[in-house]
């Protein structure tokens, strides 16, 4: 026997519960469906010689960036000179 509560069948948290799943699923399937083209593209990118990424730092660049960073200059004044961030002040320097 089904018994619909005093509210009505359509109130509560079951029902809203319902609605947001399959929204959820189809944003889940989209965002599936954007990686996979995304992997394709980038595969196609590099078997063409197209897409190769960032390039590396110097290595002269990045010691000298290590030296002054372990000698005691501030690393603000190593950005300054290397125009690069307080991040990458702090990764090549503690590497």
């Amino acid at each position: 026997m089904l018994r619909i509560p005093p509210g009505g069948a359509t109130s509560g948290p079951a029902l809203s519960t319902c609605g947001k799943f399959p929204l959820g699923a189809v944003a889940q399937f989209e965002r599936e469906v954007m990686l996979e083209r995304q992997r394709e593209g980038i595969a196609k990118a590099k078997a063409e010689g197209k897409f190769k990424g960032r390039p590396a730092m110097d290595e002269d660049k990045a010691t000298a960036i290590r030296e002054a960073f372990q000698s005691g200059v501030k690393p603000k004044d190593i950005m300054a000179e290397f125009g690069i961030s307080r991040a990458s002040v702090y990764r090549i320097g503690r590497s």
